[in-house]
């Protein structure tokens, strides 16, 4: 009785189709995919990702504020990669409040992440977007 679903004759009333799999923006270590597929644009509390190539000794281009002991407060964005990558994403830009929760899995720990950030590799990192305001009354976020 319960099983209908699971008798053969059931299984030819429906046709089913395969989805093709997606690419989730910040999932994939291929950093050319998907970049004409990001979601619209990041507001207050969302986190995103960027992938960057520091491989060839790039400067990383932000100041940061590890006081927090967790995560990396975004006092300024001050051009290189992370410039490059503001003028080519306008929408998903890093700015000035925003904090990196995250560089290539790492999270939790501010010791890891500018251990991550000081490497000379290509790095996946994950923004949280907070206005400049509540950077500096909010505790650390949840990432």
């Amino acid at each position: 009785m319960g099983n209908a679903c699971c008798n053969a004759k059931d299984t030819d009333k429906h046709d089913s189709v395969e989805a093709p799999p997606r690419d989730i923006p910040g999932t994939s270590l291929d950093f050319g995919a998907g970049q004409d597929k990001l979601p619209p644009a990041a507001t207050d509390g969302d986190v995103f990702y960027i992938n960057i190539d520091k491989s060839a000794g790039a400067k990383l281009g932000i100041d940061v504020d590890p006081s927090d002991g967790v995560t990396l407060l975004v006092d300024e964005v001050t051009g290189g990669l992370v410039g490059d990558w503001n003028q080519a994403h306008p929408d998903m830009k890093v700015m000035k409040g925003d904090r990196v929760v995250e560089v290539n899995g790492h999270k939790g720990d501010v010791s890891l992440l500018v251990a991550e950030c000081k490497q000379d590799q290509k790095m996946s990192m994950g923004v949280k977007k907070c206005s400049p305001e509540r950077a500096l009354t909010d505790a650390p976020p949840d990432a």
